[in-house]
């Protein structure tokens, strides 16, 4: 991008480098009067928060796409917020529908994963019940070739030995 370093000043620049790709983003939150952009204070106050919250929601995404279950002392690690800002962050993308996500206070635990309804957990069972009844059809299939072709070559012999 041209002349980006002159627009939005090097802070912004080291922070753009240091996405990759579908990982998370590190973003350090610094006082504004620190930052070194270029724009009206209060416009520029609010894009760089507005950048630190869209941050924070595609660090949550990709977590959720991660991690079926997760500790709240370990997701707030990975966040660097606090447990207060790490539930508020996670509360809304749930209300959003953005994600599925339940948290267990007690327990300090995340789940990412859906619960099945009783009619899905039957069908998988019934799904894996089947092919393991075809994998038994065959083996029974193959045990019975196996001896067959065992009892024609001891005629065999038992022809050529006479």
């Amino acid at each position: 991008f041209p002349k980006l370093e002159e627009i939005y000043g090097d802070r912004l620049k080291a922070l753009i480098a240091f996405y990759d790709g579908n990982k998370r983003i590190k973003c350090d939150v610094v006082p504004f009067e620190q930052a070194t952009i270029q724009v009206d204070p209060e416009e520029g106050k609010k894009r760089w928060l507005q950048l630190h919250k869209r941050v924070i929601e595609h660090n949550i995404r990709v977590i959720s796409k991660y991690y079926t279950r997760i500790s709240m002392k370990r997701l707030t690690e990975l966040l660097d917020l606090s447990p207060h800002e790490t539930e508020s962050y996670l509360s809304s993308l749930v209300v959003s529908g953005t994600i599925f996500a339940r948290i267990d206070r007690p327990a300090g635990i995340v789940t990412f994963e859906k619960a099945k309804d009783a009619d899905a957990i039957l069908n998988e069972w019934s799904g894996n019940l089947k092919k393991l009844l075809n994998l038994v059809e065959k083996t029974t299939h193959l045990i019975t070739k196996e001896e067959m072709v065992h009892r024609i070559q001891r005629r065999g012999s038992t022809v050529a030995a006479q």
